[in-house]
This record gives C-alpha cells, sequence and structure tokens, in this order.
C-alpha cells in the first residue's frame, strides 16, 4: 500500500488517501448544514443532489433513497468522501497538491 501524498505512488499497489467530509463541504461553501440526524433528511437531499449536479452518478433512486434515509450521515459522508478523492484524482498535480514539499511528505495531506 502506499500512503500518498507521503510516499510516490505505485501502479499496482492500493493508495491510501486521507478525506475529511466535513472540510470538502466547507469547501464547497455548505458550512452550516446539519444532516446527521432523521429530521434532517432534506439536508442530505440538498448536498446529494449538489454533489448529483457536479458530476456524481447514483446506479439508481435505491442506492440515493438508502442514503437519504440513513439518519447516521454514515452514507452521505462515504459519497462525499467518494466525491472528494474523484476530484483528487482530477488534478494535475495529483497526489503532490502544490508540487512536492516536505511538509506534505512529513505531516500528509487532506485530499478536499
Amino acid at each position: 500500500m502506499c500512503v500518498l501524498p507521503m510516499q510516490d505512488p505505485i501502479d499496482r499497489k492500493p493508495w491510501l488517501v486521507e478525506i475529511c467530509p466535513r472540510s470538502t463541504l466547507i469547501r464547497e461553501n455548505f458550512t452550516n448544514i446539519p444532516y446527521k440526524k432523521a429530521k434532517y433528511r432534506n439536508n442530505r437531499e440538498r448536498l446529494l443532489n449538489y454533489l448529483m449536479d457536479n458530476k456524481l452518478a447514483l446506479a439508481n433512486n435505491i442506492l440515493k433513497d438508502a442514503i437519504l434515509d440513513n439518519s447516521s450521515g454514515d452514507a452521505l459522508d462515504s459519497v462525499i468522501a467518494l466525491f472528494a478523492t474523484f476530484r483528487a484524482l482530477r488534478q494535475p498535480s495529483f497526489p503532490f497538491p502544490d508540487g512536492r514539499t516536505e511538509e506534505f511528505v512529513l505531516e500528509g495531506y487532506v485530499y478536499l
């Protein structure tokens, strides 16, 4: 396994990247939208629709309903992590966000 960006990516080995769903939402200007309780299903739907409008495709409505019905927000967190990972992989500088620096090698990086 390769832990990015502390290590160089190696073909045929899994890559481990750190993702923070909350930080990803903040980057997308969703700073104070609670979604981790049953009463916030509408907020989960708003966030999921935003992700779907920005390159995320779900296989079917059954999956969408399962994500929205998960009141703990864990399912949506997983989708947000998928969104952040997809975006990170598409960056020309991946896995080194601003070029390879000693800071990233020692401290790591949270991909948003």
